[in-house]
């Protein structure tokens, strides 16, 4: 296992130091203006006429003028306030990312320990390699989405139910 993780994470950090990113998702650029507002104290909106995010796409069509903070209900709040409470140590894009990719290697852990408990040792193996050198489960740890955390989260409760499983299996 201490391979595998070691492998999830040079997958997941290796791009970010070497600046091989993926550029212009707009859901990544609203998930930072929505981070970045409230860390900053303006609350869960975005900034009109910021070309970057896909709100920008909709702006024309609602009345905000010239408003500077514009309040929105676009996208759920979790991952913004995940987003938030890192930049309330530092607002570095690169920080945000070596985070994810400690979400990406928790992940593959999350997943190996589930394995592990639903069937055997050699089927938690397989399961954290394809897991490591899943092309999205590293896409989502270069861009600021909530996909990661999201599968973080999701590989934390199956190992929880797996966990739950076993434990009922051996009482009987």
């Amino acid at each position: 296992l201490p391979a595998i993780l070691l492998v999830t994470l040079l997958l997941r950090w290796i791009p970010v130091f070497v600046q091989i990113r993926p550029q212009g998702n707009p859901d990544a650029a609203d998930y930072r203006e929505f981070g970045l507002g409230l860390a900053q104290g303006r609350g869960y909106g975005y900034k009109p006429g910021n070309q970057k995010t896909l709100l920008a796409t909709i702006r024309d069509r609602q009345p905000y003028g010239q408003q500077e903070w514009v309040p929105t209900a676009l996208r759920p709040p979790g991952y913004p306030i995940f987003l938030a409470a890192i930049f309330l140590i530092t607002e570095n894009r690169t920080f945000v990312l070596l985070i994810q990719g400690l979400l990406g290697l928790a992940s593959v852990f999350f997943l190996f320990r589930a394995a592990q408990c639903l069937s055997n040792r050699r089927a938690a193996h397989v399961t954290a390699m394809a897991a490591a050198i899943y092309p999205f489960f590293i896409y989502f740890c270069l861009e600021e989405l909530s996909e990661g955390l999201f599968v973080t989260l999701l590989s934390a409760l199956l190992w929880t139910l797996g966990s739950w499983i076993e434990k009922k299996s051996l009482e009987k």
